[in-house]
């Protein structure tokens, strides 16, 4: 999901990779997380058409899928600032997303495991009997839904802060649009 960000080649963008992975062979392998192309699916297209088996490289489960879509296509796509922009956004809003529901899978493994070991007095049904207040989760969805500043996103994407306040507004507002 988060290569999808970025759009597939097409036409004769395309057409001359196919004709160089015939002519020379896949030269960089298709990046995989998970077993899922993280970078590499207009290669792995490629290969397809020209007939020839691709290679692969596996990467961590750590590594934050968005972060390195965007690290990998942000300079070597040639896009115009406003799919920049948008492309960046969606990356910034996804990779937080990710932390966030890495953090809960965290926080809810530890509680799991504070309560397996808990050896606090209990009731009959297994409720703690009244005593020290037990230890809170703290709400890491609200580092998802926090917004950035325009000026920031906007040096980052390399456009102005105008273009990168459309991008966001055509991102939350016509998802849909946004992708094309």
């Amino acid at each position: 999901p988060a290569s999808d960000v970025f759009s597939l080649m097409e036409g004769d963008e395309f057409r001359a990779l196919v004709d160089d992975i015939k002519r020379h062979g896949l030269i960089v392998p298709i990046t995989l997380s998970a077993g899922m192309i993280l970078d590499g699916r207009n290669r792995y297209r490629a290969c397809q058409e020209a007939g020839v088996e691709p290679h692969y490289q596996e990467v961590s489960g750590d590594l934050n899928p968005w972060s390195h879509v965007w690290s990998i296509n942000a300079t070597r796509r040639h896009l115009d600032p406003g799919t920049h922009a948008c492309c960046l956004y969606e990356c910034k809003l996804k990779s937080s997303e990710w932390l966030a529901s890495r953090e809960q899978a965290k926080a809810k493994a530890n509680r799991k495991r504070s309560k397996a070991t808990d050896q606090r007095p209990r009731r009959d049904d297994g409720t703690l009997l009244p005593g020290p207040a037990s230890v809170l989760s703290v709400d890491t969805t609200l580092d998802a839904k926090r917004e950035w500043e325009h000026e920031k996103l906007a040096e980052e994407a390399g456009t102005s802060s105008a273009t990168m306040g459309r991008a966001i507004g055509l991102t939350k507002g016509h998802p849909d649009l946004a992708a094309q």
